[in-house]
């Protein structure tokens, strides 16, 4: 959801700013950054195990919507891009392997994981948008926060 909104939403914003030009120099800086990093978090993935990057991954995804969400300068943005990228990173790069491991139907499980990541994609701009704009984007990174919580408490008792 969070990866999505950020593709629909900073466009916008630097849209409505005449400096669109930044919106695409900001999502090459994201996906470059995941293209490198996603096969190193994929070999740590596999040596330390799949929950602590995952937890690493979506605790920097967290923070990186906060900073986007109270920033007010392009060199704020760029660092959330920056963090946010490595976090999605991370936490991706551990999600599919960890998918597959712990069910019997490895292919359903992974069919299953990017139906729901479809199912983010198209709901993360309407429901990020709705909510950012009637309660604040900040509150959408708390949002971020409490599934974090949810996903360690779940594997705690796993």
């Amino acid at each position: 959801m969070a990866y999505q909104s950020i593709e629909t939403f900073l466009p916008l914003f630097y849209f409505l700013e005449d400096k669109a030009w930044l919106s695409g120099l900001i999502l090459t800086i994201e996906i470059s950054i995941m293209a490198i990093v996603k096969p190193y978090a994929g070999y740590l993935s596999d040596k330390i195990g799949r929950i602590k990057p995952i937890i690493v991954g979506m605790s920097m995804v967290s923070l990186a919507m906060l900073i986007f969400a109270l920033s007010n300068s392009l060199s704020l943005i760029i660092g959330g891009a920056v963090l946010f990228s490595l976090g999605a990173s991370v936490s991706e790069a551990s999600t599919k392997p960890l998918a597959t491991e712990i069910s019997k139907l490895r292919g359903t499980a992974l069919g299953f994981l990017e139906s729901i990541k479809d199912i983010g994609q198209a709901l993360g701009p309407i429901l990020v948008g709705f909510l950012g704009f009637r309660f604040g984007f900040a509150f959408v990174s708390v949002l971020g926060i409490v599934a974090l919580f949810v996903f360690i408490i779940r594997f705690r008792v796993y």
